[in-house]
């Protein structure tokens, strides 16, 4: 074996052992962060729902949710209200 060899090889078990755990333990803590995100959203749009069946009102309902004036629009679209 060469000496560049042996260097890419040992240099491959270096990153293995150190790097390659550190890359995936912050795309596992990235994956938990979106879909955190995910979940909050869903929420804010079943929170939505309720408050627009109570025909409260719509810049009250985005304060309180923190959707977008869009967000609102296509729930009111897409979900038939009650």
């Amino acid at each position: 074996m060469t000496f560049a060899q042996q260097f890419k090889e040992e240099y491959k078990q270096e990153f293995m052992s150190t790097l390659a755990p550190q890359i995936e333990q912050k795309g596992r803590q990235e994956g938990r962060q979106e879909g955190r995100r995910e979940g909050e959203h869903d929420k804010a749009l079943v929170i939505a729902k309720k408050m627009l069946n109570m025909e409260k009102d719509w810049n009250d309902i985005k304060e309180i949710t923190g959707l977008s004036e869009q967000d609102l629009l296509n729930l009111k679209k897409e979900i038939p209200l009650n």
